[in-house]
């Protein structure tokens, strides 16, 4: 690898000089390889995210992966309106098996919703909708086959227990993050964004401190691989409402901020 990665190179070139193979035996490695696609389509999900925030009228600085000390700020992007008050937002995707919940028992779907506990995420959800979007899932020919939309967000073991800002289980902190962003693309086919603010996800029972890693967000018909809406509280793809709902921005002293062009290697990574 000679280190002059351009953002207009092709393919062939791309291979080349990331992988030192040309651009068919990166395909077979992607296509053996489930953990490196969904290490991509992450990767893809991030740089979508970013265009988005970018077009929303948002400043957008990356997070070093790399933190030098201890860690603080567990999220993909800075993100300000005036340059001043930064926030944090984080990037996750939706769980792939869920649909596991669907088990029907010889019932539709629409009829397991109908008795589902009334204190579920789902039931919830169900019960507030308009009376147009409820038809929608009674009159779907596929009951079988809906998809479930629910975040996936573990995130590793726990950390510092024993100070006030460890993690006591394996999923994020409510303060570790201001804004979570969940691309769509695993049930829909298409990248489009839905987001919700840390503050207003509820919290785990065992630790107040802490998020759950699965959040109910709503159901994709498969029919039309479209969701139905209204999602479920407290969703939204309203980024710009949502922003004016964050609260304590960022200590700019704490920020640090990855300033590595496109094709750029990793702090101490040697390129050939």
């Amino acid at each position: 690898m000679t280190g002059d990665i351009k953002p207009d190179m092709g393919i062939a070139e791309l291979s080349r000089e990331l992988f030192g193979v040309d651009e068919s035996i990166v395909a077979e490695a992607l296509l053996n390889s489930p953990n490196a696609r969904g290490y991509i389509i992450g990767a893809i999900s991030e740089l979508l995210l970013k265009r988005e925030l970018v077009s929303a009228g948002f400043e957008v600085l990356r997070i070093k992966e790399k933190w030098e000390g201890p860690k603080i700020h567990h999220g993909d992007f800075y993100i300000s309106k005036d340059g001043v008050d930064w926030y944090v937002v984080e990037s996750k995707g939706l769980k792939s098996n869920s649909e596991k919940w669907a088990g029907t028992s010889g019932k539709s779907y629409y009829e397991k919703l109908l008795t589902s506990r009334r204190d579920g995420a789902e039931a919830k959800w169900f019960n507030s909708l308009p009376q147009e979007s409820r038809e929608s899932i009674r009159l779907e020919p596929n009951q079988s086959e809906f998809r479930l939309c629910q975040t996936h967000m573990p995130s590793g073991k726990a950390t510092n227990t024993d100070k006030a800002n460890g993690r006591s289980q394996a999923s994020p902190r409510y303060d570790e993050f201001h804004l979570l962003a969940v691309d769509m693309y695993s049930k829909t086919g298409q990248h489009e964004f839905v987001y919700a603010v840390s503050d207003s996800l509820s919290r785990s029972k065992k630790d107040n401190n802490h998020l759950l890693q699965n959040y109910f967000i709503t159901l994709v018909l498969p029919s039309t691989l479209r969701p139905v809406l209204p999602l479920a509280e407290p969703w939204s793809t309203d980024l710009v409402a949502l922003f004016g709902q964050l609260n304590s921005p960022v200590l700019s002293s704490e920020m640090q901020v990855d300033n590595r062009e496109p094709g750029g290697r990793a702090e101490g990574v040697i390129s050939f």
